[in-house]
Order: C-alpha cells, then structure tokens, then sequence
C-alpha cells in the first residue's frame, strides 16, 4: 500500500476514463431493460399491492426505458417526489434524493421518473470520478481503473442506476473522504450532511473521516483536530437532522415503520451470527437469501484480507459498515438487503482491483460479476426480489 499522496491527477484523464465506463455500462443495463420490456410487457408485480396505488409506466419509449425501472423502493421515491410525505410510510425515505430529482423532472419535462434517474446516474458518473481520483491518490492509475470498473460490474449495480439514492450518498461518501485528504474540511462537512440526508446508512462516514482527521492532526496540524473532528461528523448529523424533523411532524416512530411494512428490526452486532442459523434451518430455499448471504461473506472475507493493504481510514469506515449491517435484521429473511447496502463500501472495489492483480484473476472476476450483474439486472426488471 503507498501512503504518500501523489499530486492531483488530471481532471480530464479521470473523468474520460469514468464516463466511458458510466456510458457503455448505463448502455448495456438500458437495452437489457428494453429486451425485458419487449419480451415480456406488461411486467408486474407478483402482489399488486407493491405498487403502492401509482399506475406503472409500460407503454411506448418511455415504458421501455424509464417504466421497466420503476421496481420496488422506487416507487416510494417517486411518491415522495410527486406528493412529499403524504404517508406514515414514506418518512421511512429520506428526503434528499427525492427532492433533487423532483427539481430534475421539472428540468426535464415534468417527469418525476425521469427525474430520479437522471439524478442517479449522474451521481453515479461523479461518484466513479471521486474513486477513480481517491484510488490514484492511494495506489496508481491501473488500480484506479479496475475500481471503477467493478463498481459498475458489482453483482448488484443494477440499483446505482435505478430509482434509488445510492449513487447520490455514494458520491456525496467520496466526496467527503476525497475533501478530507485535501484539508478542505468546510466541504467534509457539507458532503457529509448531504450524505446524511440522502441515506442513513452512511452514518458510518463519520469514523473514516475522524481518521483521516486525526491522522493530519498527528502529522503537524494539531491545533484544528477538533474543528476537524466535528466537520467530520457531518452524515451523522444530517441524518439526526431528518430524523429530529419526523418527531417534530408527529409521524409515526421510525423503528416501529420500519418493523411493520419491512419487518426490520435493530439487534446487537454479534447477533448476526444467529443469522447464519435462521438461514440454514429455513431459509436455503430463498435465491434472494444466497445472493445477500453470499455478498456479506465476501466483503467480511475483504474486509479481513485489506488489513494493511488499505489506507487505514478506509479499513476502518469498511468495518464501521459491518458493524451496522450486522446491527439490524430483517424477519423475514436472514441479511436482507445487505447486498443493496453494500453499495456504499466503495473500498470494496478498490480491494477488489488490488486482488486481481493477476491476469488471469483479473478475467475471472470479471466474468463472474458481469454475469451476475446482468442476470440480477434482468431479476430486477421481471420484478423479482434482490436486496
């Protein structure tokens, strides 16, 4: 691992290699949604009550490229993008994303739709551009190329380019780190409040980004560890700030939703061992459960493995994310939704590129996660459950 920084590469060279590897991904994901859309329109849900009373988009060009994505959580975004919080339900969903993409569909004809995944994917672009200049920063050109390529080819990316906000706090997470590492620790606190009111689970950003804190401070600028160690805690913050606006609203308890529509609930970390119990005796059957089981091993297996092969700021912050995947469960299923939450431990992918090192290795992975990447894509469109 080389723990000096090198000076800034190109803003050009980063940028056109992370928005030719956005543009030919976002190109395949949206023809396999348009061959699912040809092949099989009208794609429903199993159990109409998923569609949350809104009318699904199936017909013409726009059924085929922006309908085939509404799945899921989308739709909750998209309700809050047309009508705020008209329900208990929807303060589940933080506020961010939906609002952003509200401002874009009035930008783009007045489709909410449309909205949501323009402000996706151009979140996505600017988050590959953050890791490709974080990893250079850290590693090297070629390491930062490979990052950016399995982020795309992650086995579950399909939602980075869907109607949810994980390529915005997926951004806004980089930003904050990448901030961090140039002592601009006024625009720390800005990317970490945005992040925190995109999505709660990057509450974790805050250790990493105390590390890095500390880490300058040790090296000679002592006198601003504790200014820095606030603007550090800026996702924490933005979180609290929603959730702090929800009691002020009357809504309903946050834990209380989340347990009676997603039958999530908070548990102690070590508890997740029990999830390995619950999945065998009864759960061996679910192909959603192996995904996310099989997901959750690998970065656990990562995350052992990159000790020392990664800057330890990052290391940390990648812990941190276990540690709150392994604090909450769903009833229903062991480890759900820990595949779609992955996506935010964005050092997953650089200690991905630093593993496959080897050619052959190299190809490999790629197969696998391209395969997997399409196939759960094509899951995703036909309605099916992932994460």
């Amino acid at each position: 691992m080389q723990t000096e920084h090198k000076k800034f590469p190109g803003h050009i060279d980063g940028l056109k290699f992370s928005l030719k590897v956005w543009a030919a991904s976002l190109l395949v994901f949206s023809l396999l949604g348009l061959a699912a859309w040809w092949m099989f329109s009208p794609i429903r849900p199993a159990v109409a009550e998923n569609l949350w009373g809104t009318i699904p988009v199936e017909t013409g060009v726009e059924g085929g490229l922006l309908g085939v994505w509404m799945r899921w959580d989308g739709i909750h975004y998209l309700r809050i993008a047309q009508n705020g919080y008209s329900e208990d339900v929807l303060t589940a969903f933080f506020p961010l994303y939906p609002l952003l993409s509200r401002w874009a569909g009035m930008l783009l004809g007045g489709s909410d739709l449309a909205g949501l995944l323009a402000v996706s994917r151009m979140s996505l672009l600017m988050a590959l551009f953050f890791l490709y200049q974080l990893t250079y920063q850290y590693f090297d050109e070629n390491t930062a190329k490979k990052a950016v390529i399995f982020t795309v080819l992650f086995p579950t990316s399909v939602y980075l380019f869907g109607p949810y906000p994980l390529s915005l706090a997926l951004m806004f997470s980089l930003a904050a780190v990448w901030f961090a590492l140039q002592k601009k620790w006024l625009l720390v606190t800005v990317a970490g409040l945005l992040a925190g009111l995109t999505y709660g689970a990057t509450v974790p950003l805050a250790v990493g980004l105390g590390v890095i804190a500390i880490q300058q401070a040790w090296k000679g600028t002592r006198r601003l560890v504790w200014f820095n160690l606030v603007a550090a805690g800026g996702a924490p913050f933005g979180t609290a700030l929603f959730l702090a606006w929800r009691i002020s609203r009357g809504f309903s308890d946050y834990s209380a939703i989340q347990l009676q529509y997603w039958s999530r609930i908070a548990q102690p970390p070590w508890m997740i061992v029990q999830e390995f119990e619950r999945f065998i005796i009864a759960y061996t059957g679910d192909a959603d459960g192996w995904v996310n089981l099989t997901l959750f091993l690998l970065a656990s297996v990562l995350t052992i493995r990159a000790f020392k092969r990664i800057p330890l700021a990052l290391w940390v912050y990648q812990v941190a994310m276990l540690i709150l995947f392994c604090s909450n469960t769903t009833l229903s299923i062991p480890f759900g939704s820990i595949g779609r939450y992955l996506l935010l431990m964005f050092p997953l992918y650089i200690e991905t590129a630093l593993l496959v090192e080897k050619r052959w290795a190299r190809l490999i992975t790629l197969t696998v996660f391209l395969f997997a990447a399409l196939f759960l894509a094509m899951v995703y469109f036909m309605w099916g459950w992932l994460a």
